[in-house]
């Protein structure tokens, strides 16, 4: 019974990767091929493969790249993810942030510039969007 209540539930994101404790202070560079859940403090660079979850309580002075960048606690630093960047309620955000996709949750703090790139269109739509010169 237990195994099929195990296997219905939802996994929790703590589940996978690797966590600093609440009572853990990291300085330096940070980098990893798995998620990593910060519930203490890093100050430094932190670059991943995969998702940083900065949790209620943590705090990150770094300039972070990952694929995904969740937070809940507190982030300063610029920020650069391969999908998204994603803002709880209560987290706050001081710095800039490159990313394809935004989500900023109602109750959320950020404070600097957003760059979200995009291709630019193929040269035959430009030319179609010009106004015609005059011969």
């Amino acid at each position: 019974m237990a195994r099929a209540q195990h296997a219905n539930a939802t996994a929790s994101p703590v589940d996978n990767g690797t966590v600093i404790g609440p009572d853990i202070r990291v300085s330096g560079r940070v980098t990893g091929e798995e998620d990593l859940h910060i519930e203490g403090r890093v100050d430094g660079a932190i670059a991943l493969t995969e998702t940083l979850y900065v949790a209620p309580g943590g705090i990150v002075a770094a300039t972070v790249e990952a694929h995904n960048i969740v937070v809940s606690g507190v982030l300063m630093g610029n920020v650069t993810a391969r999908d998204c960047v994603t803002l709880h309620p209560g987290a706050k955000l001081v710095g800039d942030i490159t990313a394809p996709r935004l989500v900023i949750a109602d109750g959320a703090t950020f404070k600097g510039n957003v760059h979200m790139g995009g291709e630019a269109p193929p040269a035959r739509e430009k030319a179609r969007a010009a106004p015609p010169r005059a011969r």
